[in-house]
């Protein structure tokens, strides 16, 4: 997602001020290199995606390491030795030198080190993502020359790293068990690579005697999820666990279990849970446990060593105190919040900023203001900038003074694009302080983040999830059976809690939706007639360069890009694409109209729409051997290429179509294009495209069709509406549209296009007519659909995108507020406040895919 202006997210973002990010760790030094001079062999099984060594020694200048991830030490060592070496050196040489060092023949580190290095510009680019021949080819390769390294630990890694690249949990490594001598450590070095939680529980049940440290190694890969990784912290903290932690472990290690499973228990809304498991602690353990910031330490578990980084994000504290609070226990809740020496700052931080955000000079007038409280710009940057802080403060104000207006915290952390998450007890206070309708969306957003939390919607990581949570159910650890019955009782309870509401639609499963079919005849094209397939764009065009709009013909309105054009003596004909009745985001560039001219192409007459949206069916052939002008009738050649909607995802970077069929044309009445029905100035094409003659209530609302029985008074909330609306008219400009069935010279990221909008364009709105009701009639149209008729549109126009502006947040005094829009592929959120008799505005955040 690309984020635009974002003010008032975070309070201290509205001060314009910049957090600055720790310098990545440096490099390891470069491996001195032996001078070789025998030939070095070079494998002859070239595959068609193979690189040169010198273009995969330019490739790698790019690679670096996942930071995201650990790495066993001797892997670790080798890819930064490879990656360094290979600035000074040639691959063969710098390959030579580490196969001595690692006691490997040279051929086989060859083979090796190019496999690995085609893996990572591949896994950059998805290539195999979209080529299985290509990724099974890799993978029988790197099989290949892992046998031929004689299985040695190293060569197991490499290649297990390398498989992860197409698929981290990829079923080729059980083949990768079976080509080391010791099966048992073959799988050990794949878990310690991929940190595959498959293989990681599959190694904890082969080696039963080392299980609560692979267990361990398990939860901090950070490969499960949160429900799965609960039961597994609560069980690492129980006695049966920490007997097998060496006695000078075991304080720190129960520590930081107990701290992982409350805070796991609270982020799977099971707050009294969490609190159960806090106040089992004794109190110097509780304030231990408290900072967000927690020491690394090095635990020996099992006999083996095993490295508990330093945890330095997140705040636990915010989420005891409020589940305290939720508990009836006001006064520790309270002691907690105010313990915090951010807990001043903040509120600091969120006064000033809410004063600055409607000055013209935002920065400087919120660093004054923060001087006058006897706070510097370095104590905004030291402070917390996500949730943490304002959780504390609407616990205060819970507390202190739940009388007053929440608004103020409602417009410094929740009206920007990035929403701070929440846990099960977070959630429930938010909830408590928003609970007035105008706030429902805060509520509804922190309920969500607890059902995102629940109901994981990555099907395949969850299958993986799950089958490594089976293998552990299956071992003989004391306690762990019961403790998985009791914790999945609790889960079901939170099920129904956080998720009855949960009606976000499951874009990852859409519907194969088909178009509506045309309302013209079509007719397959004699075979005299018929053409070579084209190489098309995504506007429709060609590959035909010299098509070039005639320089003695009038330009067509705004709005509208030519795809096809022909002249007869005075009578000329146009196609053109536009967006103007086809809103479809980045999927589409929007629906075909005809422009006709009777002074050969001079002037035009007023656009006609067909009714026909690009790709959803047909799609207009910008070159055909028929032409277009007939009689009464335009003959327009046209292929069948339907986009497939279960392929549309956001950001759109591969989209399908139907199987394609060529050789067809449309036969066009001119009447049928001009002819108007009721005679309300809107042709029947478009009225049928648009819904306007279908009966209620899929049929949209015109806003400002009932301003004859208001009495001519808009009401002031209305008119607030629509000057918001004024201001976000002409998003579809933004859009990058995507390519449809990229063709070979297309990359995977880019070759998108924008459209242009014309001057007038109506507006399309999800929502209440009851929004609008009374308003005054405009020269933009604005058309309000309902659930019925937005579910319609999306078989008139491929991922009809509607324009959702929902309920205006505003404080009591109706003086000031935020609305928060959204078209699907885009959205933002515009401030507004009123001075004198009107309103000001400004936008404080927007996003784009």
């Amino acid at each position: 997602m690309r984020s635009g202006s974002e003010l008032l997210f975070i309070p201290a973002l509205a001060l314009g001020i910049v957090l600055t990010m720790p310098a990545p760790a440096s490099a390891s030094p470069q491996p001195s290199v032996e001078e070789i001079t025998e030939e070095v062999m070079v494998s002859s099984d070239a595959q068609p995606h193979d690189f040169s060594d010198e273009a995969l020694r330019e490739k790698a200048a790019d690679f670096s390491l996942p930071g995201y991830r650990s790495r066993p030490p001797g892997f670790d060592h080798w890819a930064r030795a490879l990656l360094a070496g290979l600035k000074a050196h040639p691959l063969p040489v710098i390959s030579a030198s580490l196969a001595k060092e690692h006691g490997m023949a040279a051929p086989a580190m060859l083979d090796l080190a190019r496999d690995w290095l085609r893996m990572q510009d591949y896994a950059w680019r998805s290539g195999f993502a979209s080529d299985e021949e290509a990724a099974a080819a890799m993978t029988s390769r790197l099989l290949d020359h892992t046998k031929a390294a004689q299985g040695t630990r190293l060569s197991i890694e490499i290649a297990a790293d390398a498989l992860w690249q197409i698929d981290h949990c990829t079923a080729h490594f059980e083949q990768l068990e079976h080509i080391g001598a010791d099966p048992l450590e073959a799988l050990r070095a794949i878990a310690s690579v991929t940190q595959c939680p498959v293989y990681q529980a599959r190694l904890a049940a082969a080696d039963p005697a080392h299980a609560a440290a692979t267990l361990s190694e398990l939860l901090l890969s950070d490969e499960m999820d949160k429900v799965h990784a609960l039961p597994i912290a609560e069980w690492l903290a129980s006695p049966p666990a920490l007997v097998r932690a060496a006695p000078s472990s075991r304080d720190a290690l129960r520590l930081r279990m107990t701290r992982t499973a409350i805070a796991l228990a609270f982020d799977a809304g099971l707050v009294s849970e969490g609190l159960a498991l806090y106040d089992g602690l004794s109190p110097a353990e509780q304030q231990a446990i408290l900072p967000a910031v927690q020491p690394a330490f090095d635990a020996e578990i099992d006999g083996l060593p095993v490295a508990f980084p330093a945890l330095a994000k997140g705040d636990l504290a915010s989420s005891i105190a409020a589940a305290l609070l939720d508990a009836g226990r006001k006064t520790e809740a309270r002691a907690i919040v105010i313990a915090s020496p951010q807990t001043g700052i903040w509120r600091a931080i969120v006064a000033c900023g809410y004063q600055s955000n409607t000055r013209p000079d935002v920065r400087n007038f919120a660093l004054a203001c923060l001087k006058r409280e006897g706070l510097g710009e370095d104590d905004v940057k030291t402070a917390p900038h996500d949730e943490v802080a304002i959780d504390g403060l609407l616990l205060l104000h819970a507390i202190d003074t739940p009388e007053r207006d929440p608004y103020i915290y409602a417009e410094a952390a929740f009206s920007g694009s990035q929403r701070p998450s929440a846990d099960g007890a977070t959630a429930r206070l938010r909830c408590t302080v928003f609970a007035a309708p105008p706030f429902q969306q805060i509520c509804a957003h922190a309920r969500r983040s607890v059902t995102w939390t629940l109901e994981p919607d990555d099907a395949q990581a969850e299958a993986r999830r799950a089958a490594a949570i089976a293998r552990i159910d299956g071992m003989t650890l004391d306690g762990w059976l019961a403790l998985r019955a009791r914790i999945d009782a609790d889960l079901a309870k939170a099920r129904l809690e956080f998720t009855e509401d949960n009606k976000d639609p499951a874009w990852r499963d859409r519907p194969a939706l088909r178009a509506s079919p045309p309302d013209f005849t079509v007719h397959p094209l004699p075979p005299e007639l018929r053409s070579a397939p084209a190489t098309t764009g995504n506007d429709g065009a060609d590959d035909d360069k010299d098509a070039q709009w005639p320089k003695d013909w009038g330009k067509l309105p705004r709005g509208f890009t030519p795809v096809r054009f022909e002249r007869n003596d005075k009578r000329a004909v146009a196609i053109s694409l536009s967006g103007m009745f086809d809103r479809a985001g980045e999927i589409s560039p929007g629906g075909y109209w005809i422009h006709l001219s009777d002074d050969g192409g001079k002037t035009w007459q007023v656009p006609r729409y067909t009714g026909l949206s690009f790709h959803f069916p047909y799609e207009v052939m910008r070159r055909s051997k028929l032409p277009m002008l007939g009689g009464q009738d335009l003959t327009i050649e046209v292929v069948h290429a339907e986009i497939d909607t279960r392929s549309i995802t956001y950001p759109p970077v591969a989209l399908q179509t139907w199987p394609t069929e060529r050789d067809f044309f449309l036969d066009i009445p001119i009447a049928r294009l001009t002819a108007d029905s009721d005679g309300d100035g809107v042709t029947d094409l478009a009225a049928r495209h648009l819904l306007l003659d279908r009966p209620a209530p899929m049929a949209p609302f015109l806003v400002g069709s009932d301003w004859a029985q208001c009495g001519g008074v808009t009401p002031p909330i209305t008119e607030l509406r629509l000057a918001i609306l004024a201001r976000i008219n002409g998003v579809e400009a933004r859009a990058l549209i995507e390519p449809v069935t990229r063709g070979g010279s297309v990359p995977m990221i880019g070759g998108w296009s924008r459209m242009a909008p014309g001057a007038a364009w109506p507006l399309f709105l999800k929502g209440s007519a009851a929004d609008f009701a009374c308003a005054r009639p405009s020269t933009m149209p604005i058309l309000i659909y309902g659930l019925q008729g937005e579910d319609q549109l999306q078989h008139q126009t491929p991922d009809f995108r509607l324009l959702e502006m929902p309920n205006l947040v505003m404080n009591r005094e109706q003086t000031r507020g935020y609305a928060e829009w959204s078209a699907g592929w885009a959205g933002g959120t515009v401030l507004f406040w009123r001075e004198g008799k009107g309103w000001k505005f400004r936008d404080i955040s927007s996003w784009i895919t």
